[in-house]
Protein backbone atom coordinates (compact mmCIF):
# COMPACT_ATOMS: atom_id res chain seq x y z
CA UNK A 1 0.00 0.00 0.00
CA UNK A 2 1.51 3.66 -1.38
CA UNK A 3 1.18 6.38 1.25
CA UNK A 4 -0.83 9.58 -0.84
CA UNK A 5 1.37 12.04 1.20
CA UNK A 6 4.79 10.52 -0.08
CA UNK A 7 6.14 12.45 -3.08
CA UNK A 8 8.07 8.72 -4.22
CA UNK A 9 4.75 6.89 -4.19
CA UNK A 10 5.61 4.09 -1.42
CA UNK A 11 4.72 3.79 2.68
CA UNK A 12 7.90 5.66 3.83
CA UNK A 13 9.40 4.79 7.59
CA UNK A 14 7.55 7.10 10.12
CA UNK A 15 9.71 9.74 11.23
CA UNK A 16 11.36 10.36 14.83
CA UNK A 17 9.60 13.52 14.77
CA UNK A 18 6.08 12.23 13.06
CA UNK A 19 4.51 11.16 9.95
CA UNK A 20 4.08 13.84 7.17
CA UNK A 21 0.64 14.57 6.12
CA UNK A 22 -1.28 14.40 9.76
CA UNK A 23 -2.52 17.57 9.27
CA UNK A 24 -3.49 18.92 5.76
CA UNK A 25 -3.07 22.23 6.32
CA UNK A 26 0.15 21.96 8.12
CA UNK A 27 1.53 20.06 5.17
CA UNK A 28 0.34 22.26 2.61
CA UNK A 29 2.03 25.22 3.86
CA UNK A 30 5.91 23.46 4.54
CA UNK A 31 5.46 22.40 0.85
CA UNK A 32 4.75 26.05 -0.54
CA UNK A 33 6.80 27.62 1.72
CA UNK A 34 9.95 26.47 2.10
CA UNK A 35 14.10 27.16 2.16
CA UNK A 36 13.51 25.77 -1.65
CA UNK A 37 10.87 28.52 -3.03
CA UNK A 38 11.84 31.02 -0.65
CA UNK A 39 15.43 31.07 -1.94
CA UNK A 40 14.43 32.33 -5.83
CA UNK A 41 12.70 34.63 -4.00
CA UNK A 42 15.46 35.75 -1.46
CA UNK A 43 17.98 36.35 -4.82
CA UNK A 44 15.36 38.11 -6.26
CA UNK A 45 14.98 41.48 -3.79
CA UNK A 46 18.65 40.75 -3.45
CA UNK A 47 19.58 41.67 -7.34
CA UNK A 48 16.92 44.40 -7.01
CA UNK A 49 18.04 46.19 -4.30
CA UNK A 50 21.55 45.61 -5.48
CA UNK A 51 20.21 48.09 -8.56
CA UNK A 52 19.46 45.36 -11.20
CA UNK A 53 17.22 45.99 -14.21
CA UNK A 54 14.11 44.21 -14.37
CA UNK A 55 15.27 42.03 -17.19
CA UNK A 56 18.58 41.17 -14.54
CA UNK A 57 16.30 40.04 -11.94
CA UNK A 58 14.71 38.27 -13.71
CA UNK A 59 17.20 36.33 -15.33
CA UNK A 60 18.72 35.96 -11.65
CA UNK A 61 15.18 34.71 -10.37
CA UNK A 62 14.74 32.36 -13.43
CA UNK A 63 18.45 30.69 -12.59
CA UNK A 64 17.21 30.20 -8.84
CA UNK A 65 14.45 28.57 -9.58
CA UNK A 66 16.28 26.03 -11.57
CA UNK A 67 19.38 25.94 -8.90
CA UNK A 68 17.87 26.23 -5.86
CA UNK A 69 14.09 24.46 -6.52
CA UNK A 70 14.70 22.40 -9.62
CA UNK A 71 18.43 20.82 -8.53
CA UNK A 72 17.89 19.98 -4.69
CA UNK A 73 14.48 18.54 -5.62
CA UNK A 74 15.73 16.17 -8.28
CA UNK A 75 18.45 15.22 -5.78
CA UNK A 76 15.46 14.28 -3.05
CA UNK A 77 13.38 12.16 -5.39
CA UNK A 78 16.54 10.32 -6.25
CA UNK A 79 17.47 9.32 -2.36
CA UNK A 80 14.05 9.22 -1.58
CA UNK A 81 13.68 6.22 -4.26
CA UNK A 82 16.68 4.83 -3.32
CA UNK A 83 15.60 4.46 0.44
CA UNK A 84 17.98 6.99 1.64
CA UNK A 85 15.46 9.23 3.34
CA UNK A 86 12.19 9.18 4.70
CA UNK A 87 10.23 11.82 3.13
CA UNK A 88 11.23 14.79 0.34
CA UNK A 89 11.76 16.97 3.73
CA UNK A 90 14.61 14.22 4.92
CA UNK A 91 13.02 14.12 8.60
CA UNK A 92 15.15 11.38 10.15
CA UNK A 93 17.89 13.31 11.94
CA UNK A 94 20.27 10.23 11.80
CA UNK A 95 20.35 10.98 8.07
CA UNK A 96 20.03 14.45 7.41
CA UNK A 97 23.27 15.54 8.17
CA UNK A 98 24.16 13.90 4.61
CA UNK A 99 21.74 15.18 2.49
CA UNK A 100 22.33 18.71 3.71
CA UNK A 101 26.16 18.83 3.14
CA UNK A 102 24.94 16.87 -0.51
CA UNK A 103 22.33 19.78 -0.54
CA UNK A 104 24.98 22.85 0.21
CA UNK A 105 26.98 21.49 -3.09
CA UNK A 106 24.17 22.20 -5.13
CA UNK A 107 23.56 25.59 -3.26
CA UNK A 108 27.44 26.47 -4.46
CA UNK A 109 26.11 25.47 -8.11
CA UNK A 110 22.82 27.80 -8.23
CA UNK A 111 24.60 30.71 -6.76
CA UNK A 112 27.16 30.25 -9.52
CA UNK A 113 24.42 29.77 -11.84
CA UNK A 114 22.59 33.13 -10.21
CA UNK A 115 25.97 35.00 -10.51
CA UNK A 116 26.80 34.25 -13.66
CA UNK A 117 23.58 36.48 -15.06
CA UNK A 118 23.35 38.58 -12.49
CA UNK A 119 25.31 41.54 -14.67
CA UNK A 120 26.62 44.78 -12.30
CA UNK A 121 24.86 43.02 -9.10
CA UNK A 122 27.47 39.86 -8.97
CA UNK A 123 28.81 41.38 -6.03
CA UNK A 124 25.55 41.11 -3.78
CA UNK A 125 24.40 38.12 -5.53
CA UNK A 126 27.71 35.95 -4.80
CA UNK A 127 27.56 37.20 -1.45
CA UNK A 128 24.48 35.77 -0.63
CA UNK A 129 25.33 32.76 -2.48
CA UNK A 130 28.27 31.72 -0.43
CA UNK A 131 25.83 32.82 2.74
CA UNK A 132 23.02 29.97 1.81
CA UNK A 133 25.74 27.21 1.64
CA UNK A 134 27.92 27.82 4.49
CA UNK A 135 24.44 28.25 6.39
CA UNK A 136 23.46 24.75 5.27
CA UNK A 137 26.82 23.48 6.24
CA UNK A 138 26.47 24.95 9.97
CA UNK A 139 23.11 23.40 9.86
CA UNK A 140 24.63 19.69 9.25
CA UNK A 141 27.14 19.99 11.77
CA UNK A 142 24.33 21.32 14.39
CA UNK A 143 21.94 18.92 13.43
CA UNK A 144 23.49 15.48 15.65
CA UNK A 145 22.74 17.39 18.59
CA UNK A 146 19.37 19.17 17.69
CA UNK A 147 17.15 19.00 14.64
CA UNK A 148 16.50 22.75 13.96
CA UNK A 149 13.65 23.89 11.63
CA UNK A 150 14.80 24.97 8.22
CA UNK A 151 11.71 25.81 7.39
CA UNK A 152 11.45 28.74 9.66
CA UNK A 153 15.39 29.51 9.40
CA UNK A 154 14.97 30.14 6.05
CA UNK A 155 12.34 32.60 6.83
CA UNK A 156 14.13 34.27 9.48
CA UNK A 157 17.17 34.11 7.47
CA UNK A 158 15.91 35.86 4.82
CA UNK A 159 14.66 38.70 6.90
CA UNK A 160 18.01 38.94 8.54
CA UNK A 161 20.16 38.99 5.06
CA UNK A 162 17.80 41.60 3.58
CA UNK A 163 18.24 43.90 6.69
CA UNK A 164 22.02 43.64 6.82
CA UNK A 165 22.49 43.92 3.11
CA UNK A 166 20.78 47.21 3.78
CA UNK A 167 23.09 48.00 6.41
CA UNK A 168 26.02 47.37 4.60
CA UNK A 169 24.85 49.39 1.38
CA UNK A 170 23.70 51.84 3.91
CA UNK A 171 20.34 52.34 2.51
CA UNK A 172 16.64 50.13 2.48
CA UNK A 173 15.65 48.11 -0.31
CA UNK A 174 12.62 49.05 -2.39
CA UNK A 175 9.48 48.38 -0.90
CA UNK A 176 11.21 47.10 2.52
CA UNK A 177 7.77 47.51 5.30
CA UNK A 178 6.04 45.11 2.96
CA UNK A 179 8.66 42.60 2.90
CA UNK A 180 9.40 42.71 6.47
CA UNK A 181 5.24 42.23 7.51
CA UNK A 182 5.14 40.14 5.07
CA UNK A 183 7.89 37.87 7.07
CA UNK A 184 6.91 38.30 10.23
CA UNK A 185 3.35 37.46 9.37
CA UNK A 186 4.32 34.02 8.08
CA UNK A 187 7.06 33.06 10.60
CA UNK A 188 4.48 31.88 13.21
CA UNK A 189 2.28 30.49 10.80
CA UNK A 190 5.34 28.51 9.41
CA UNK A 191 6.21 27.41 13.03
CA UNK A 192 2.88 26.44 13.43
CA UNK A 193 2.94 24.34 10.86
CA UNK A 194 5.86 22.56 11.53
CA UNK A 195 4.59 21.47 14.88
CA UNK A 196 1.19 20.71 13.69
CA UNK A 197 2.50 18.50 11.07
CA UNK A 198 4.83 16.21 13.50
CA UNK A 199 8.06 17.60 11.97
CA UNK A 200 9.77 19.43 15.14
CA UNK A 201 9.00 20.32 18.88
CA UNK A 202 7.88 23.70 19.48
CA UNK A 203 11.79 24.27 20.75
CA UNK A 204 12.93 23.27 17.27
CA UNK A 205 10.91 25.72 15.76
CA UNK A 206 12.30 28.37 18.20
CA UNK A 207 16.00 27.18 17.56
CA UNK A 208 15.20 27.43 14.39
CA UNK A 209 13.91 31.09 14.37
CA UNK A 210 17.33 32.32 16.20
CA UNK A 211 19.24 29.80 13.39
CA UNK A 212 17.77 31.80 10.69
CA UNK A 213 18.62 35.63 13.02
CA UNK A 214 21.71 35.23 13.99
CA UNK A 215 24.47 32.85 11.62
CA UNK A 216 23.56 34.53 8.36
CA UNK A 217 23.79 38.22 8.69
CA UNK A 218 27.24 37.36 10.94
CA UNK A 219 28.36 35.17 7.78
CA UNK A 220 27.03 37.90 5.33
CA UNK A 221 29.37 40.47 7.33
CA UNK A 222 32.55 38.14 7.29
CA UNK A 223 31.74 37.65 3.56
CA UNK A 224 31.74 41.28 2.53
CA UNK A 225 34.27 42.34 4.88
CA UNK A 226 36.88 39.63 3.57
CA UNK A 227 35.77 41.06 -0.43
CA UNK A 228 38.50 40.82 -2.65
CA UNK A 229 37.76 43.87 -5.12
CA UNK A 230 38.16 42.48 -8.53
Amino acid sequence: MTDPMSPFGYKSPPSPAGKPGQNRLAWTLNMVINPLTVSPVLMGFITAHAGGHAHTVAKVVLMACAGYIALPTALLVMLGRRGRIDSIEARNQSTRPRVLLQGAVLLLIAGWMCWSVAADTQRSVALVAMVLPLHVVLAAWITPRMKVSLHVACLSGALSLLLMLAWLRGHPMPFTPWIQGILLFLLPIIMWARTADGAHSRAETVAGLFFGLLPPPIILWILDAAWIPS
